[in-house]
């Protein structure tokens, strides 16, 4: 049975709410990361890592509901395309090791700011609509 647009907007709420705890927490690492250094980039990189798995869920559910909800922007699917790329290119940092910790950190930040506006717009949409 395919979800009705109550279902889609309570999970997409409940999704957004875990990913914003996420968000939090990791913003708080890169945070940590910046004031005490590298010894905490590897614990750093895993905690971005996950979250990028659960993003990604998360992005692939929200895709998949957009042919149910047809009055939803289809820029959503190219957000979700540059969202992604940009958690990518601080993931690629994380990995390589190559930026200062600042850098990183300040990139995770405008991230995060980016990811939080989208969910809160996206939410405030569906509740407009009455989804």
């Amino acid at each position: 049975m395919e979800p009705n647009r109550e279902q889609i907007r309570r999970r997409r709420a409940r999704e957004h709410d875990a990913l914003r705890d996420d968000l939090a927490r990791l913003e708080a690492a890169a945070e940590q990361y910046r004031r005490e250094g590298r010894w905490l980039l590897g614990p750093l990189r895993h905690q971005a890592e996950t979250f990028r798995e659960r993003l990604q869920e998360h992005m692939e559910w929200e895709d998949a509901q957009r042919p149910r909800r047809e009055e939803e922007p289809a820029r959503s699917g190219s957000e979700h395309r540059t969202q992604r790329e940009q958690l990518d290119g601080v993931l690629e940092d994380l990995r390589s090791g190559a930026r200062p910790p600042a850098i990183v950190a300040a990139r995770l930040a405008a991230l995060a700011g980016l990811l939080l506006r989208d969910f809160d717009e996206g939410e405030r949409a569906l509740d407009a609509r009455g989804a």
